[in-house]
């Protein structure tokens, strides 16, 4: 009677380790959700967004890609050395006052200063799953792993925003898609020696996308 409750607890403990060793047996896509766009409140320092006769300081030392998606009207205006602005359709930058989007308090002279620390790729935080419906995925459920973009997920980074992002390590996808353009291996390395590719994604990884598919039902672990 105990060695079979042995070889019971030996059986169920080898369920429960293959569980957590497999990353997911299907194949998820994660959505970038974090980005450096203008209008970004958690990238100002100094008063939230700007607005009429404030002053914005870009350190001149800074990389940066930023989507500007709103008007502005700005009263002073240090930009960086290097880097990008994409400008919506229609947006207008001004010294008129009547451009600004904050009423109110939001008025003044303030100093803002923007902060361009890239995201980090692995930082389960930027980024929310769904699943092949399209219905997002509970972060509860999840193990952290299950959080980034793995060997057999779709990485996307949708329209209207733009990104800074830091990859320290090689990565493995199977399909990866930005502002709706689908990327393989070969493409994206090109994408990055572009003028606006170069600026949102830095660091030494390199990213693997060869459409890679999980044919194990029990799951496949993330390399």
């Amino acid at each position: 009677m105990f060695r079979s409750r042995v070889l019971v607890l030996l059986f169920r403990g080898l369920l429960l380790l293959s569980a957590f060793t497999a990353c997911y047996s299907k194949q998820y896509t994660q959505t970038f959700v974090s980005n450096s766009n203008f209008d970004n409140p958690e990238r100002w320092v100094g008063h939230g967004v700007p607005c009429a006769e404030d002053s914005i300081v870009f350190n001149e030392d800074q990389v940066v890609s930023i989507f500007v998606q709103t008007n502005a009207s700005i009263k002073e205006l240090y930009f960086p050395l290097n880097g990008e602005f994409i400008f919506a359709d229609g947006v207008v930058w001004s010294a008129d006052e009547s451009l600004s989007p904050c009423v109110g308090d939001d008025h003044g002279d303030h100093v803002l200063t923007y902060n361009s620390d890239p995201y980090n790729w692995f930082d389960i935080g930027n980024w929310q799953g769904s699943d092949e419906n399209g219905d997002e995925l509970s972060s509860k459920d999840l193990l952290d792993i299950e959080k980034i973009p793995c060997d057999f997920d779709t990485a996307a980074f949708p329209l209207k925003q733009s990104w800074m992002v830091s990859m320290p390590e090689d990565i493995n996808l199977h399909r990866l898609v930005i502002w709706n353009q689908d990327f393989d291996s070969a493409t994206f390395s090109n994408y990055r020696t572009t003028g606006r590719g170069r600026y949102q994604f830095t660091g030494s990884g390199v990213i693997s996308a060869e459409r890679a598919i999980c044919s194990d039902v029990t799951g496949c672990a993330c390399r």
